[in-house]
């Protein structure tokens, strides 16, 4: 009788598991956000089922790069670009987890744009620590983003900081 309960307990869970996956694949392209939410859900329950869910899981986790990187771009399509920077960051830590070089390459190209955007947004309103702070980060994520460097000498030269300027330049 025990034993029949837990055969049937671990029915249900794989069939949870299954059902997430089947939510999260017909949200995908409606409601990357809940598509997200079931298919991390799936994850979850075929973690727990091991190597039983393995292959369910295994679909699961291709998606969820992708489904960061979505949720990313909507952000940057609404102008929020703190909102996309954070998003961006999560699908190249997910891309790099799952083994999706397509996603952490895409997101890497953005997110120095975002803070470019970002520091340019802040000079014209003359907080040049956050203009600085988001060239900065910019450069980081990519050392030979001349748009980033310029805009960062020019905004030691709206300081009147003629040393940096020459330095950065």
């Amino acid at each position: 009788f025990l034993m029949l309960l837990t055969v049937n307990g671990y029915a249900q869970t794989k069939n949870d598991a299954i059902t997430a996956y089947n939510e999260g694949v017909q949200l995908l392209s409606s409601n990357p956000a809940g598509a997200l939410a079931a298919l991390e859900k799936c994850i979850e329950v075929c973690t727990t089922l091991g190597e039983e869910g393995d292959d369910t899981k295994a679909l699961a986790e291709i998606q969820i790069p992708k489904l960061h990187y979505s949720l990313a771009r909507e952000s940057m399509q609404a102008k929020n670009y703190v909102d996309a920077i954070e998003k961006f960051n999560k699908a190249i830590e997910t891309a790099e987890k799952y083994n999706d070089e397509k996603v952490k390459s895409g997101s890497l190209k953005l997110v120095p744009q975002l803070h470019y955007i970002l520091a340019n947004s802040y000079s014209k309103g003359n907080d040049f620590e956050n203009a600085h702070a988001n060239y900065d980060k910019a450069i980081e994520y990519d050392p030979n983003y001349t748009k980033a460097i310029l805009g960062k000498g020019l905004v030691y030269r709206e300081q009147e900081d003629t040393e940096n300027m020459k330095a950065t330049l």
